[in-house]
């Protein structure tokens, strides 16, 4: 079961990087690459609450199911995704420290040996950096006035 975490400081409150980052439908705001995600239905974010995405990477469409797995405000966020690549759960863990934001990012995949060959073959050359990239602009992203 492959894991890693990616941290980092935002100047911006709490509430406002935790909202970013609980909205699934914002993260194309901040995605490192093409991403669109839409609920299956109507309402606030909600422990449950299901979304289906299509990320562009690499050339390649790859449509996902998820569902939010853990909503404690303003703390932490979960949501899993189930895709061609495997299973995932992505933890957002944030904290207030002074006037920034600590966020860490924290990936496990549940793989198949097919999908665990891909993945190490992917993780430092793709996977690892566009995370990094997309945390880099959630940090972009929730400093600017527009978020």
């Amino acid at each position: 079961m492959p894991k890693y975490s990616v941290g980092i400081d935002i100047a911006a409150p709490v509430e406002k990087v935790f909202g970013a980052v609980s909205d699934l439908t914002l993260h194309s705001k901040w995605s490192a690459d093409p991403l669109e995600i839409t609920p299956d239905q109507e309402g606030p974010v909600a422990l449950g609450k299901s979304y289906h995405s299509t990320a562009q990477s690499k050339g390649k469409t790859i449509t996902a199911e998820l569902t939010v797995t853990q909503l404690v405000p303003p703390n932490r966020f979960a949501f899993s995704v189930k895709d061609l690549t495997g299973d995932y759960v992505h933890e957002f863990r944030l904290a207030q420290n002074g006037g920034t934001t600590h966020v860490d990012r924290n990936v496990t995949a549940t793989l198949g040996l097919k999908e665990r060959l891909l993945f190490m073959i992917v993780f430092r050359p793709i996977k690892l950096p566009n995370t990094k990239a997309a945390m880099q602009r959630l940090k972009e992203y929730c400093e600017s006035a527009s978020a």
